[in-house]
Parts: structure tokens; sequence; C-alpha cells
């Protein structure tokens, strides 16, 4: 009998130790769980959009002026002219006209008959030269030496001055003409530019009546 309580006895301990160290086992494993840290949350700001500003451009320059065309008055009649080369022409009579006096004079009082040829406008200093012959007979050459110098000088002077008249035809100037009528046919003005003085200009009127 006392045999059989301590064996349940035993049995009843072996459980109890069975089911505490059950117990204390299941303690031990039971894992805790921390939650998972929370993310850094980034935050993004957007620039305020500035106002673009509008770009003024600024126009120093001046308007251009038109030109002012003047119409002709009624009855005018406009056209160009043609006329010599005024430049040449007076340049030309100067360069030309002076040794040329200078040569007639010679001529008239020089007892060479070469000198004669001097009355040839251009020509006649290089016929003179031609028919002069050499040195005199007496006497020393510088004297006619000098002669056919100033010949030269005198032929040279002609010729250009004759190529000038020449070119004053040639090379003409052209001008702007505007006849106005005012009464009956053929009666009318003429304007057209002209020159005042030295180096001046002016407007020349013509009439017809």
């Amino acid at each position: 009998m006392n045999t059989s309580r301590a064996r349940h006895a035993v049995v009843v301990m072996s459980s109890i130790a069975t089911v505490s160290w059950t117990a204390f086992a299941s303690a031990q494993s039971v894992v805790v769980q921390s939650p998972p840290p929370a993310q850094p949350t980034t935050t993004v700001v957007a620039p305020v959009p500035q106002p673009q500003s509008t770009p003024v451009v600024v126009n120093n320059q001046a308007p251009s002026a038109s030109p002012i065309v003047a119409e002709a008055p009624p009855g005018a009649d406009e056209g160009t002219h043609w006329r010599p080369n005024r430049y040449l022409l007076m340049s030309g009579l100067v360069l030309a006209g002076a040794p040329y006096i200078a040569s007639v004079s010679v001529a008239a009082t020089s007892s060479n008959g070469a000198d004669g040829n001097l009355y040839i406008p251009a020509f006649g200093p290089w016929l003179d030269i031609g028919q002069r012959g050499g040195c005199p007979a007496s006497g020393s050459c510088g004297a006619e030496v000098g002669n056919k110098v100033l010949l030269v000088g005198d032929g040279i002077l002609q010729s250009v001055g004759v190529l000038q008249i020449l070119g004053a035809f040639l090379f003409p100037e052209t001008e702007h003409v505007t006849t106005v009528q005012t009464g009956k046919n053929g009666e009318g003005f003429i304007f057209s530019p002209s020159g005042m003085g030295v180096g001046g200009y002016g407007l020349a009127a013509v009439g017809q009546f």
C-alpha cells in the first residue's frame, strides 16, 4: 500500500517536473520582435517659378527722312542736255592760247625762215625745230640750243592744250533742264544750273518771247 502511494507520488512529481520544464523551455524560446525602424521621409520643395522679364528694345535711330521730290509745274518739259566740259575747255584754251600768242609774235619779228612755221598751232614749234638746222657757222651754239629748248616747251604746251580742248567735247557735261511754257507756242523759260564766280553754282534762266 505504501509502495503504491510512493509510486503514485513519484509519477505525479515527474509529471509536474515535465510540465514545468516544458513551460520553462517554451518561455525561453519566445522571441520578441521589435517593430522595424521608421523610414526617413524625404520632402521635396519645388522652387517657385520667377516671372520672366520682357526685354525692352530702345531704338535710338532717328527715322530716316524721305527725299522730297519736287514736281515740275504744269506745262513744264524736263530733259537732259549736254554741253562741252567747261573745265577742260577753259584750261585747254589758256594752256594752248598763251604759248601760241608768244609764238606768233616771234614768227612776226624773226629773220629765220623756219620761224614762219610758228603761225601753225600745236604743230608749228615741231616743224620749226626740224627746219632750223644745226649751229651757225660763226659764233657759239648756246643761243641756238636755247631757242630749241624754248620751241620744245612751246610745242608741249600747245599740244596738251589742244588735247584738252578736244577732250571737252569727247567728255561733255550733262545737265538737267526744265522748260516752263508760260505763253504762246515758242515762248517760255529754260532753267539750268550755272557757275557763279569761282567755285560757286547757281541757276540760270533763259527766256524766249
